[in-house]
């Protein structure tokens, strides 16, 4: 197995918070990151999401309270990665088979060149449809 790293950049990951205003002090007001979303989940959970980028999504999402009832959800805390190619990403599943084990997790999704921009422009039924042919 080669020893060479695959070309690996951080996504988002998400993490549980007790204090969500201060940490988005912290990460807006001294780290430079910019609030892209937020909401409340249940009566007592709040969710932000924040980015460097204003114009993605997320790089981090804080989850404070403890949703119940409806609102209940299990919050898995994660890191998600990009890779540049497809060679990366073979490397980086013949890894994790030679690293198996039984509180291993992976779901693997990719971006097609930049579909979002086709289903934004066909719309998200018929950008299915195409993906279904791949």
């Amino acid at each position: 197995m080669s020893t060479t790293p695959p070309a690996l950049t951080l996504s988002h990951t998400t993490i549980a918070v007790d204090d969500l205003e201060a940490m988005l002090d912290f990460y807006c007001g001294v780290l430079g990151f910019h609030v892209t979303n937020r909401g409340s989940v249940g009566p007592d959970g709040e969710m932000a999401f924040i980015s460097q980028d204003p114009t993605e999504h997320h790089q981090i999402v804080f989850v404070s309270g403890s949703p119940t009832g409806e609102h209940q959800f299990v919050m898995a805390d994660h890191l998600a990665f990009r890779t540049a190619t497809l060679d990366d990403l073979r490397t980086i599943g013949r890894r994790l088979d030679d690293a198996r084990s039984d509180d291993l997790c992976l779901l693997i999704s990719f971006d097609v060149d930049d579909f979002k921009r086709v289903n934004d422009s066909i719309g998200h039924a018929q950008g299915d449809a195409l993906l279904r042919g791949i």
